[in-house]
């Protein structure tokens, strides 16, 4: 049970979303291979990672409960809160939708190959996925505990600040049997686009700088795209 919290990733998040974009340009203002081309290359992203797959389909079935949730539902707020940013994944009629799934299997940690998930969408009011990032960080602030098997997982959510524009992120910090693991989320908003990315591995540092890495080069592309300045 553990695992599913990264084992829905290829064309489903792991029930989180978040969000980037350009301040004048409308919903439909992008084309679909605008957005799909925001996607970076696997190289761009850092040595050794390699494209799974992309699809332009926005998934209509909702994911499995994960790991932290289950382990959210003796702590109301907390699952609350979780279920509330899950719900984000079925929101809203974005107007395009593209995402892309990477892997580094030079990282592989207990959860097998490190993955990490890339959406880009574009709305014409898009949900506030931040406020929902930072109710799950103010919400679940004690440790937690699920089983995986005959193993007892602990789990401890912390947010994380990035220094991209309006970026909004948390960690989830995994521990059992001795092993240690990481499931890292950023959101950044600017305007009517989104991105969401989400990655899981043996290193929380690791973690967040490819994620840093590919908000930032989906950001770039996104502007230059739109031709105007982030807002």
């Amino acid at each position: 049970a553990a695992l599913r919290l990264v084992s829905t990733a290829l064309f489903g998040s792991p029930g989180l979303l978040g969000a980037v974009s350009a301040c004048t340009t409308p919903a439909g203002g992008l084309s679909q291979e605008a957005v799909g081309a925001a996607l970076p290359d696997p190289p761009d992203i850092g040595t050794g990672w390699s494209l799974v797959g992309t699809t332009k389909q926005r998934p209509t079935d909702t994911p499995p409960g994960d790991a932290l949730r289950d382990a959210a539902a003796n702590d109301p707020a907390c699952y609350d809160a979780l279920v509330a940013l899950s719900a984000l994944d079925q929101e809203g009629h974005p107007a395009r939708f593209a995402r892309a799934v990477y892997r580094h299997p030079a990282d592989a940690g207990p959860s097998g190959d490190r993955d990490l998930t890339l959406t880009v969408e574009t709305y014409e009011t898009p949900p506030d996925a931040a406020a929902r990032v930072r109710a799950v960080t103010n919400a679940c602030t004690q440790p937690l505990t699920t089983a995986a098997g005959i193993r007892k997982v602990t789990m401890t959510v912390a947010p994380h600040a990035y220094a991209t524009t309006n970026a909004v992120g948390y960690t989830v910090d995994y521990s059992t049997n001795g092993l240690r693991y990481a499931y890292d989320y950023v959101v950044a908003t600017r305007g009517h686009a989104t991105i969401t990315a989400s990655v899981t591995g043996p290193s929380r540092t690791a973690n967040e700088l490819v994620l840093e890495r590919a908000i930032s080069l989906a950001s770039a592309r996104l502007d230059a795209a739109q031709g105007d300045t982030p807002g």
